[in-house]
């Protein structure tokens, strides 16, 4: 049995929490709307619609209560790695910095992926940005326009 190892040079590492802030305000909200809507879905004879709700919530819980708490990310010669998961860059096809009242927020990963598509990486705002900037782009090339969609900023201020 052979063991490899590859040795990567980390560049960059930071960590960011992949849960939103939500108070029991926000699940008792959540829950009464779930409720309410499947409630009258049933009542005007939509069953699938009641149905297909009650799915929705469920395995959005079943996502939210599995998912990692603390995302870990270093950025290396190799790839991006996500909680020990390597992006390298042949699969990346570009990235972007996305800011929010002009401090750093987002990276942006577009891969090769059809159905990963798009990977949206919190940025610590103590981390060197130039210099995670000028990294990334001896490997992969900026995409200037990156920016939050109208969707995005919609689901933010949801906290999904």
């Amino acid at each position: 049995m052979y063991s490899i190892t590859f040795n990567c040079l980390e560049a960059f590492t930071w960590a960011f929490e992949s849960r939103l802030d939500r108070g029991r305000k926000w699940y008792a909200i959540a829950a009464t709307l779930a409720i309410t809507i499947t409630i009258v879905s049933f009542l005007l004879s939509a069953d699938l619609l009641g149905i297909l709700l009650f799915l929705l919530a469920g395995v959005y819980l079943l996502y939210d209560v599995n998912s990692h708490p603390v995302v870990h990310v270093s950025v290396g010669t190799t790839g991006i790695s996500l909680e020990g998961d390597l992006f390298p860059y042949s699969h990346i096809q570009s990235f972007g910095i996305i800011r929010m009242n002009n401090q750093p927020f987002l990276l942006r990963l577009r891969t090769n992926s059809r159905t990963l598509g798009t990977l949206d990486v919190f940025l610590d705002p103590t981390l060197d940005i130039e210099g995670l900037r000028n990294f990334l782009l001896n490997a992969i090339p900026e995409d200037p326009n990156a920016q939050l969609s109208m969707i995005d900023h919609i689901l933010m201020s949801l906290r999904l």
